[in-house]
C-alpha cells in the first residue's frame, strides 16, 4: 500500500502544480456524440511466439447540463512455448520432435456506463454501473453500482479536474470462494479525473479510484490509470498508458500439497498488478 500511496501522492502534487496559473474563465463545451477507440497489438514469431491484444473504447454523449459515458476495455496475452525432443531410433538415426504449447498469460475485460447531471456550474450528481472479469486476479465476475455527487473544480479547453464521492454496491464472484468473505457488500468510493494539454500535440490524463468495503475495511482497492497521448493528426494519436491495480485483500488460489496432491492450501494472489500499454488512438 505504501507504493500506491506514494504514487498517488505524487500524482496529486503534480495535479496541483499543473493547475497553478490557469485562467479562471470557462470554455464553451462542445455538444453531441464523441467516440475514442484505442487498439494495441504485439506479436512475435519464430523461435519465440507471443501475442498481446488490447482495446479500449469510450463513447460519450454530451448535453448542455448532462453527460453519458460508456466504456469497454479488454486485454488478452498468449505465449507459445517450443519444446524439442531427440529420439535415437533402432537404425541409429536421431529423430527430432517439436511440440508447441500455448498458454494464456493475461486476460481481463470491463464494461461500464455512467450518467451525470449538473446541479450547478461546479456540482453534479451521478449514477453508474459496471462489470469486470479478471481470472488472473482471481475473480470471474465483479458487478458494481454507484451513486453520488461530485465537484468539477475546473473544465477548460486545455485542462480539467473533477472529484467524485459515492456509495457503492459490489458483488464479486471469486474463482475460489472463501467462506469468511462475503460476495455482496456496501462500500464508499472516492475518485478523480484530471487532464492537461502539455503541448499543442501532447495530452496527459490521470484517473484515480479508491474503493473501500464498509463491511470489511481491510478490503481496500485502488485503481490508478494515467497516460500520455501524442497526436499524429486531428483524429490519430499514439498513447502510452500505465495502469496500477491494488487490492489489499486479493482473491486466493488453491494450491495442491505435494506429494499426495489430495490436500490443498489457499494462497493469496499478488496485491499489485501493473499494465503498460502503447496504443493507437482513433477519435470520431
Amino acid at each position: 500500500m505504501n507504493r500506491i500511496g506514494c504514487f498517488g501522492g505524487l500524482c496529486l502534487a503534480l495535479c496541483g502544480c499543473l493547475t497553478m496559473g490557469l485562467q479562471a474563465q470557462e470554455e464553451t463545451t462542445e455538444l453531441g456524440w464523441f467516440d475514442e477507440a484505442e487498439l494495441s497489438l504485439v506479436a512475435t514469431s519464430g523461435n519465440a511466439e507471443a501475442e498481446t491484444l488490447g482495446f479500449k473504447n469510450t463513447l460519450r454523449r454530451v448535453w448542455e447540463e448532462a453527460e453519458f459515458t460508456l466504456k469497454a476495455s479488454g486485454l488478452r496475452a498468449e505465449s507459445t512455448t517450443r519444446t524439442l525432443r531427440a529420439v535415437l531410433e533402432p537404425s541409429g538415426a536421431v529423430r527430432v520432435f517439436e511440440q508447441n504449447t500455448s498458454e494464456l498469460t493475461a486476460e481481463n475485460y470491463a464494461l461500464s456506463g455512467r450518467y451525470h447531471h449538473q446541479l450547478t456550474e461546479a456540482f453534479f450528481w451521478f449514477v453508474s454501473a459496471g462489470w469486470e472479469r479478471n481470472e488472473f486476479a482471481g475473480f470471474a465476475n465483479r458487478y458494481s453500482a454507484q451513486g453520488g455527487v461530485g465537484h468539477r473544480w475546473f473544465e477548460r479547453e486545455k485542462a480539467g479536474f473533477r472529484t467524485d464521492y459515492s456509495l457503492t454496491y459490489t458483488r464479486q464472484e471469486d474463482l475460489v470462494p472463501t467462506p469468511e468473505r462475503a460476495e455482496d457488500f456496501l462500500g464508499a468510493r472516492f475518485a478523480w479525473e484530471y487532464r492537461r494539454q502539455l503541448t499543442a500535440s501532447t495530452q496527459y490524463t490521470n484517473s484515480l479510484t479508491v474503493d473501500e468495503n464498509l463491511e470489511d475495511t481491510s478490503d481496500l482497492r485502488v485503481d490508478l490509470d494515467q497516460a500520455i497521448a501524442v497526436a499524429i493528426s486531428e483524429r490519430l494519436a499514439l498513447k502510452v498508458r500505465l495502469r496500477l491495480l491494488y487490492d489489499n485483500q486479493p482473491a486466493v488460489q488453491a494450491v495442491p500439497v505435494e506429494p499426495a496432491l489430495t490436500d490443498t492450501v489457499f494462497v493469496e494472489l499478488e496485491e499489485l498488478d501493473s499494465t503498460l500499454q502503447v496504443a493507437l488512438v482513433v477519435k470520431f
